[in-house]
């Protein structure tokens, strides 16, 4: 008697004010997000998305609009059972000169410089003509690892491509509705701009079992 009342009260609420209930779920999502919303890839990585425009994220430093380098570093770190979130992975960004105030990222040298710190293996991926190679891209995501790539005015996190297609699909922390992926041409993967750089992440020692066989542990790494 208890659930059919219920469902009557769920009912009547919707009958009088449907958007009380979108708004509801709407909010549901939205704390979803912005707390990291783990998707296993096929090597059993939990991808973590965050979006850089996120209040509880916010600094003094305008994340919003300029901290794309450091919400992909902690997308990335996250993924790989590194947990930090964003505005604390902006603050060794700051410490260490590598996104002055209000600016964007010298993303790079972060690579470069922090990641073997913490125990990853990276490597620069080939791009012509303006567009990722998509082969060796998918042969390195498919065996464990993910991309940060940047165009010359953004910077996000790569966790598949379709070859057959030209496509990308982006983990770009943006916008929050990007949480679940986002598919980008290839030719340009963010607001109509081609690619600067990638970069194939993995934590040292993780493996991937990507199909029958043992485990391997990537492509051969010389481009």
């Amino acid at each position: 008697m208890y659930a059919a009342f219920s469902i009557f009260f769920v009912a009547l609420l919707f009958f009088i004010h449907p958007s009380l209930i979108f708004a509801q779920t709407q909010e549901s999502n939205a704390v979803a997000t912005r707390v990291g919303n783990p998707i296993a890839n096929a090597c059993g990585i939990n991808k973590v998305f965050y979006w850089q425009g996120d209040p509880q994220y916010a600094n003094a430093c305008d994340m919003a609009d300029s901290g794309c380098g450091p919400t992909s570093m902690a997308m990335v770190l996250s993924s790989f059972g590194d947990t930090i979130t964003p505005n604390a992975m902006d603050d060794i960004f700051r410490k260490r000169g590598w996104r002055p105030c209000e600016d964007g990222s010298t993303m790079v040298t972060a690579i470069t410089t922090y990641l073997p710190e913490r125990g990853y293996t990276y490597l620069n991926l080939p791009i012509n003509g303006g567009e990722l190679d998509l082969r060796k891209a998918k042969e390195y995501i498919d065996n464990g690892y993910l991309i940060i790539g940047s165009t010359k005015n953004h910077i996000f996190v790569m966790n598949d491509a379709d070859i057959a297609n030209n496509t990308v699909q982006l983990m770009d922390p943006a916008r929050r509705e990007n949480a679940a992926g986002v598919t980008r041409p290839n030719t340009a993967p963010w607001n109509g701009e081609s690619w600067y750089y990638a970069y194939a992440v993995k934590k040292d020692g993780i493996t991937c079992d990507a199909g029958p066989g043992p485990a391997a542990t990537g492509p051969v790494d010389s481009l």
